[in-house]
């Protein structure tokens, strides 16, 4: 074993013997690693809502803070509705998403975080005895055999997204480098329970989720894109799947509800959301592909924020939100 993994070993322990328990072990990195996460723009899209808020609710009084609810169909991990949920912006929320095993982790977070701790940490602590990639191995083929406890098969998960090469757990069957297995520590896992408290989990695809909301809701999705389709995501999204949502976002606009999405950038999606939404081109490097003294892949995507409707049912014209907190050296 290397000295450089022998040294990553070391700090993953700290975490499960509690020498580590206070600070994060990789605090840049989010609490579930799934690709194409928003986090490094999840503090723009708040403020966004924030001003969405204000504008449209107020404006048309059609609603206050304490009535307000946030609607995200594509949950994924979460790193949007966790920055809007320490602003405190909305009254309910509400998350959902198809992947069952995603809610799984977050509902045992929210309800039972001392549990998880714990049983993530005897997973951890194996490593003492066990090699990495056999320890990996072992905990995979458990996992994928079935486990019937929530909080033990949400620790199986949650160690297997850490250590999965790019989170992209059970769908890819390889670990990652030991030196890139950082767990969340005791402290992340707390604080991420207490900001799920009073949000409502659910599996379920987006067109229930949609259907629900109403002149006080704002929805933000962030769909899957056709162009990674079947690689990232356990199920493939069709463009006819991106057609009935944007139906659906049409109704929900219809209905006074604001929306707030990040799309793919490609032509397809500035037609179809242009019709009813501002849009903004805005672009972020990834941590995939990042190496020491250089950044990761660039990205690049589509910000739509939606117009009020008029009572003809028309856009009003040009949205109000200001593009300024979306220019690219923000991010």
């Amino acid at each position: 074993m290397s000295e450089t993994t022998q040294e990553a070993l070391e700090q993953i322990l700290s975490l499960a013997t509690g020498e580590n328990s206070g600070n994060d072990s990789h605090p840049n990195s989010s609490y579930l690693k799934l690709p194409g996460n928003k986090k490094r723009i999840a503090g723009n899209i708040a403020k966004i809502a924030k001003q969405l808020i204000e504008v449209q609710f107020y404006k048309h009084h059609t609603a206050k803070y304490n009535k307000t609810i946030y609607i995200e169909p594509f949950l994924g991990s979460g790193s949007v509705l966790f920055e809007i949920k320490k602003q405190k912006l909305f009254k309910q929320y509400l998350g959902s998403d198809k992947d069952a095993e995603l809610i799984n982790i977050l509902i045992v977070t929210r309800d039972n975080k001392e549990e998880l701790v714990r049983q993530l940490n005897s997973l951890i602590i194996r490593l003492k005895k066990t090699q990495p990639y056999t320890l990996f191995g072992e905990i995979r083929d458990v996992y994928r055999a079935g486990i019937e406890d929530n909080t033990k098969r949400a620790a199986a998960a949650l160690f297997l997204n850490r250590t999965t090469y790019n989170g992209l757990w059970p769908r890819i069957s390889n670990p990652g480098p030991v030196i890139n297995w950082h767990f969340p520590t005791k402290s992340t896992i707390y604080k991420t329970s207490n900001l799920l408290q009073n949000v409502e989990l659910k599996v379920s695809n987006y067109k229930e989720v949609i259907s629900a909301a109403t002149k006080n809701s704002i929805i933000y999705i962030d769909p899957p894109y056709l162009t990674t389709n079947n690689v990232n995501y356990p199920s493939v999204f069709y463009i006819k799947d991106h057609i009935d949502l944007l139906g659906r976002i049409l109704q929900a606009a219809a209905r006074r509800a604001g929306v707030i999405a990040t799309l793919e950038g490609t032509p397809w999606f500035e037609r179809a959301y242009g019709s009813f939404c501002s849009l903004e081109r805005f672009s972020w490097y990834t941590t995939a592909g990042r190496r020491k003294g250089r950044p990761g892949l660039q990205a690049a995507g589509l910000l739509a924020t939606s117009i009020p409707f008029n009572n003809k049912g028309r856009g009003g014209g040009r949205n109000w939100i200001s593009m300024q907190l979306f220019k690219r050296k923000t991010l």
